[in-house]
């Protein structure tokens, strides 16, 4: 069962690691260009309190679903983790030489060997520190644009 569980995170990473990739660079250039905006932004009256009000609800909702989706592909590799752990907890209380002592043997290694990876087209691993790592791209990438914005 595990096999097939593998079977289906690359089936996973295969269908959705695009989509993943490109709801990350997408909330990456929402965020900087409603960060740019609104330091740019000196009280002119061409932009109305409507389009700055849905460019944040759009950005929250972006937020909201990447977060989402970043957090169930990190419960899947904890969740690998946990069994691990149970399995080291159970092979302590089964007998020395018993049968299920080297199933769970065969599926520590199986679970070693064949970790889970979600990713995201290949490109990064999705994890919660995926989080960070979009903060940070975010962050620099703003503090160049406002160097470029000021010269």
């Amino acid at each position: 069962m595990y096999l097939e569980v593998d079977d289906f995170i690359d089936a996973l990473n295969n269908l959705c690691g695009w989509p993943v990739m490109l709801l990350s660079f997408n909330l990456v250039v929402d965020i900087l260009t409603c960060l740019i905006e609104a330091v740019t932004w000196q009280g002119q009256d061409d932009v109305l309190s409507s389009d700055i009000a849905l460019s944040i609800w759009f950005l929250v909702q972006s937020v909201i679903w990447l977060t989402a989706i970043i957090f169930c592909c990190d419960s899947v590799v904890r969740e690998t983790d946990e069994l691990l752990t149970n399995c080291y907890r159970l092979e302590q209380t089964l007998p020395l030489l018993s049968k299920e002592l080297e199933e769970l043997d065969s599926l520590k290694k199986l679970i070693k060997n064949k970790r889970p990876k979600l990713t995201a087209a290949g490109f990064f691993e999705i994890r919660r520190s995926t989080l960070l790592s979009l903060l940070s791209t975010t962050t620099t990438y703003f503090i160049v644009a406002l160097q470029f914005n000021s010269l």
